[in-house]
């Protein structure tokens, strides 16, 4: 079968919804598809494309439209590819911000209504709009009362047969849109880089599905039900090491020892000796430090944990931090107490294994949307303890956001 995943950006590493695009792609090809890729509001001068390589000397090819160009023409460039291709099925990977700075894509879903396709649409609302909650401030409720009318217009005008969203939170807000969809949970962002050491001891060949300890991630997610009515689409793990022929003996030893090396080298700036490493509690977050949250209060709390299992606490920064003065203050605060390090943004693989050594994470997304997060995926993914202290209350929904959440928050790891 043949797909095009349309997103906004494509660029590595800078757009999430645009990696899980990449990610479900390469998945899509080693489900035996054929896959083509178009971010159509994407930060390029003019138009590329690139090719992604995947198993078997297959490949993806990802098309970037430059934002700069008129709505109109990258419309018609897009119906051009869309004729050349004539995939089975487009996927939409919509957020509302993929396609307008202010985030009500009006221009972008207007000029939809020119494509002549006959191909069957599906949408995954990633997000959908501000101003869910009679809480929600008044500028919150004008703007997402936009975005809910080019929402509801984006799918009157492609009609699709399929419409996913990742949580109950914005299932139940498209319903009261009447908009009918399914939920399609995420998978893992970050792949679990030790089942690279698990295959290669077992001497079986990886591909980028085989591996238990993420199976989870994506396996109740059933995207080929969704979208191509076949087999449940497991993880994604890393085109890097799909159809792995190399010596396993050799594999592993160069796993354990960018593994080893890569956390001996965290221990020694924690000053932890690894033999001692029961008497620490480490406390991880992977991202921003948001300021409207309150991390000292979660600090404290695990601190007063800590020191009741007589354990010393240890935070670790890693990932992209928007908030570097907060750490800062956050670690001279209790620098007597805690003791802070910032590892910064790091390869996907050293994230992993940064996971790995966590006792417990916290997650910035506020609990009532963990569904739509890919770091609270991973981390579960990583079987990592995962703290939930933030809100962003809807008391109208809570009943309802609560009883999916629990189940997402513990429902096993392997299925």
């Amino acid at each position: 079968m043949k797909l095009t995943f349309i997103c906004g950006s494509a660029e590595i590493g800078k757009d999430g919804v645009g990696d899980y695009t990449r990610r479900l792609g390469i998945e899509m090809v080693n489900q035996g598809h054929q896959v083509l890729i178009v971010a159509v509001n994407d930060n390029v001068t003019e138009e590329q494309s690139e090719k992604i390589p995947v198993s078997n000397a297959q490949e993806i090819e990802v098309i970037r439209l430059s934002s700069s160009v008129s709505w109109k023409d990258r419309i018609g460039v897009l119906e051009l590819i869309l004729n050349d291709f004539r995939p089975d099925w487009v996927s939409l990977q919509y957020v509302p911000y993929s396609f307008n700075v202010k985030g009500i894509p009006y221009q972008f879903v207007k000029h939809l209504k020119s494509l002549s396709i006959e191909e069957y649409w599906h949408i995954m609302f990633h997000e959908t709009w501000l101003g869910l909650s009679s809480l929600s401030p008044l500028k919150h409720k004008l703007v997402g009362y936009f975005q809910r009318k080019v929402a509801q217009l984006l799918v009157k005008t492609l009609k699709p047969q399929k419409i996913s969203t990742s949580n109950r939170l914005y299932q139940m807000a498209l319903e009261k849109a009447n908009i009918k969809s399914e939920i399609l949970p995420l998978f893992s962002n970050i792949p679990v880089a030790e089942q690279l050491v698990a295959s290669a001891v077992n001497s079986t060949p990886v591909n980028s599905l085989n591996g238990s300890a993420v199976e989870s991630a994506s396996a109740d997610s059933a995207v080929n039900s969704v979208i191509v009515n076949s087999a449940p689409v497991n993880s994604y793990i890393g085109s890097e090491v799909e159809s792995a022929t190399m010596n396993s003996a050799s594999l592993n030893a160069v796993s354990v020892t960018l593994a080893s090396s890569f956390q001996t080298k965290i221990f020694q700036q924690l000053e932890i000796n690894p033999s001692e490493r029961d008497a620490y509690l480490i406390l991880g977050i992977f991202g921003s430090l948001h300021q409207e949250y309150d991390f000292q209060k979660v600090i404290n709390e695990e601190l007063t944990k800590a020191t009741a299992m007589n354990k010393k606490l240890v935070f670790l920064s890693f990932g992209r931090m928007g908030n570097v003065a907060e750490f800062d203050r956050l670690a001279a605060l209790f620098s007597s107490k805690v003791k802070f390090i910032r590892l910064g943004e790091l390869p996907e693989e050293e994230v992993s294994y940064t996971l790995q050594i966590l006792d417990l994470a916290i997650s910035c997304t506020p609990f009532e949307h963990i569904g739509k997060s890919g770091v609270y995926a991973a981390m579960r993914l990583h079987n990592v303890k995962v703290l939930l202290p933030f809100s962003d209350p809807i008391p109208e929904l809570e009943t309802e956001i609560r009883k999916y959440n629990d189940y997402l928050h513990s429902r096993p790891v392997q299925k």
